[in-house]
């Protein structure tokens, strides 16, 4: 039997795997704008020999988040992280089938991880 309460822990993360997925889905929303106001935020850097898209934003708790989004070599997919920069420390992450999923997706995360409000740092 499904309740409120079943329902409200389906769309929860649970887990970094279950954070992706809603991500990734949210990413690939057909209402979703190629070019949204959101991903202008994002701007290129280099990482070694690797482009990469990154992006910074402040938590309600604080926490200062850089968010990335980067090819791996050989690879058709695209990586994205969110990473915690005070304690160097993974918070989330998955891939995506492109940059633009990827970013979106890395954009998604404080919001299904609970976090209505990330303010651009």
């Amino acid at each position: 039997m499904n309740t409120i309460n079943d329902s409200h822990d389906l769309h929860r993360p649970i887990n970094d795997e279950h954070a992706n997925v809603h991500a990734c889905a949210h990413a690939g929303a057909a209402d979703a704008k190629p070019y949204d106001d959101a991903l202008s935020h994002w701007r290129q850097a280099r990482l070694d020999t690797r482009v990469i898209w990154r992006r910074q934003l402040t938590l309600q708790d604080g926490i200062s988040v850089l968010l990335a989004a980067w090819q791996m070599p050989h690879s058709m997919r695209w990586e994205w992280e969110a990473i915690d920069l005070r304690q160097d420390r993974h918070l989330c992450g998955g891939n995506c089938d492109s940059s633009l999923a990827a970013m979106r997706a890395a954009d998604a995360w404080p919001a299904l991880c609970g976090d209505e409000v990330a303010v651009l740092a």
